[in-house]
């Protein structure tokens, strides 16, 4: 159970580090595939940090929601307006787009009128206590607190454990987010598209 300590903030500047770190952990391969080798001698986390850092489009400190208990990081909760879900302006002017494009229908995956969620983390020393349930209620807060109707995210499709905590949750599969290059030999199922409507949006 869920301690009575538990705290939530948004993520600030000297939480960066770490975010970039769950952030590309997360990600299965995504971020390393396309921030690896952009700039000799700066790994894919640091690259990440200054995306943070900088705050462009959806990758702003605002959007991500960090989960405190006594202190320790518990979860993480990176999501924003489903418009947003496009690969960042700062992106594009510095990667080849022979790397974007074969991973481009995955980082541009969305659903209309939708909170999207990019990334749902939680520790390992925290499962099963309801950290992941009450950060999923949150999640639909926060979409029905700005008119939104769906919660909309992307799971790969070899992702077991994931998926049956989104089918508990009310999600359902509503499609295909094809990737290419070496994700697809990473996950050679690809990747799936889930939501949930949201209960009391018009």
């Amino acid at each position: 159970m869920i301690s009575p300590e538990l705290n939530m903030r948004l993520a600030g500047e000297d939480d960066v580090p770490a975010v970039a770190h769950i952030l590309n952990v997360v990600s299965e391969g995504v971020i390393e595939h396309l921030l690896t080798g952009v700039v000799p001698g700066m790994g894919p986390e640091k690259l990440l940090q200054m995306v943070l850092m900088r705050g462009q489009g959806a990758y702003d400190l605002k959007n991500i929601v960090l989960f405190e208990v006594r202190g320790t990081l518990a979860g993480l909760l990176f999501s924003y307006d489903a418009s947003l879900q496009k690969v960042p302006a700062v992106m594009e002017g510095f990667i080849a787009k022979a790397k974007l494009d074969p991973v481009r229908p995955l980082l541009e995956a969305a659903y209309p009128e939708a909170l999207w969620i990019n990334t749902f983390w939680v520790a390992d020393e925290f499962r099963g206590q309801g950290l992941s349930r009450l950060m999923m209620s949150m999640a639909e807060d926060m979409a029905r607190d700005s008119g939104k109707k769906a919660l909309a995210l992307h799971c790969w499709a070899d992702n077991a454990r994931a998926i049956r905590f989104y089918e508990k949750a009310g999600f359902v599969k509503a499609g295909a987010t094809p990737s290419g290059g070496p994700l697809l030999e990473r996950h050679p199922a690809g990747g799936e598209l889930w939501v949930k409507p949201v209960a009391g949006t018009k």
